[in-house]
């Protein structure tokens, strides 16, 4: 069994997490920003590696929030938190929810887990890394399979 890890470390983690989707479904990039390290890659659900070479956290945060709001809304589910070399790496599942107002529809956004990789940095919990892997038919780790007669 791994080393427990820390209450308050795992509470922060968490805050780190809360105020990233907060900040994405607010449209705050400069929060979205705060959340990151400066030199944080973060690989959106298209794949695409948001690194320095493509403006890193802030780069990622413009694209998707200097635009009309989606009517959007994610929620999350941290499941494991695993020590790393100078951090934590935490799995969580994600869903989005989208509210189109003019036609009054609701549904699922998406689906999909969060790798997140943190470390300490000016005694704050931020990412260093995020892999946002959306789900599909090959992809989800859990799929469910009708009985066959």
């Amino acid at each position: 069994m791994p080393n427990p890890i820390p209450v308050e470390t795992r509470e922060a983690l968490y805050d780190t997490l809360r105020r990233y989707v907060w900040c994405m479904d607010t449209q705050d990039v400069e929060g979205v920003v705060g959340v990151f390290t400066a030199d944080a890659e973060i690989t959106d659900f298209s794949g695409k590696r948001w690194n320095a070479e493509f403006s890193g956290a802030r780069g990622f945060a413009k694209n998707f929030l200097e635009r009309p709001p989606s009517g959007g809304q994610h929620w999350i589910q941290p499941l494991l938190i695993e020590e790393t070399t100078g951090g934590y790496k935490m799995t969580s599942f994600w869903h989005s929810i989208r509210w189109n107002l003019e036609d009054n529809v609701r549904g699922v956004g998406g689906v999909g887990c969060y790798y997140d990789t943190f470390r300490l940095e000016g005694g704050e919990w931020k990412m260093t890394e995020k892999i946002i892997a959306p789900w599909n038919a090959n992809t989800a780790p859990v799929v469910y399979k009708a009985a066959t007669a």
